[in-house]
């Protein structure tokens, strides 16, 4: 994994490949019943900081909200 990341410039930038990393696997275990999880997401939507406000990731919510799934 470590020679994907780009930049190595600094710890973050290791911090946040090793989140993406662990995100993107879709796996994990329900905090209260302990229920091991299997995501069935094809899609990761990633954004940081200004990303999440100025790119436009509201509009989507906005279609999920009118026709679901369907409409993203």
């Amino acid at each position: 994994m470590l020679s994907l990341i780009y930049p190595k410039d600094t710890h973050m930038d290791f911090n946040i490949a090793s989140c993406l990393n662990m995100v993107s696997k879709g796996v994990g275990i329900h905090p209260e019943t302990k229920e091991h999880l299997v995501s069935g997401a094809r899609v990761l939507m990633s954004g940081l900081g200004a990303d999440e406000i100025f790119g436009g990731y509201s509009r989507y919510w906005v279609a999920f909200r009118r026709a679901g799934f369907e409409a993203l």
